[in-house]
């Protein structure tokens, strides 16, 4: 029988242990509350650009629901984050879920600012 590889293990996983106090509640209810809603719904560029380096949402075809699960690491003054998030179609209210690899840093005001996001 064929080893099923954690899809995680394949993107780089963070060397460290997960992280689990305040700042990866923090991080997540920041994620859920503020920037994935605004991701998955087509916020203007101009506001997400307070959140991300490089500037992009997916359009307006999918609602964001809700995390479903989240893991964050710390590594090099980067927050990585393995998120599930659960969303429904617009156009068929079909529910999915994507899995996304999230490096956030903050910059000098203490600000989340997401480097990039991989959907994998």
């Amino acid at each position: 029988s064929q080893n099923v590889v954690d899809k995680k293990l394949v993107l780089d996983q963070p060397s460290s242990k997960p992280l689990d106090n305040q700042t990866s509640e923090n991080l997540t209810k920041w994620l859920d509350n503020t920037f994935l809603p605004r991701y998955f719904n087509d916020t203007s560029l101009d506001e997400m650009s307070y959140m991300m380096k490089n500037v992009e949402t997916l359009g307006d075809s999918r609602n964001y629901e809700k995390l479903k699960d989240t893991t964050v690491y710390q590594e090099k003054g980067q927050f990585i984050v393995f998120a599930d998030v659960l969303l429904t179609d617009k156009a068929t209210n079909q529910e999915e879920i994507q899995s996304l690899k999230i490096v956030i840093e903050n910059d000098k005001n203490n600000k989340n600012i997401v480097q990039s996001i991989e959907h994998y």
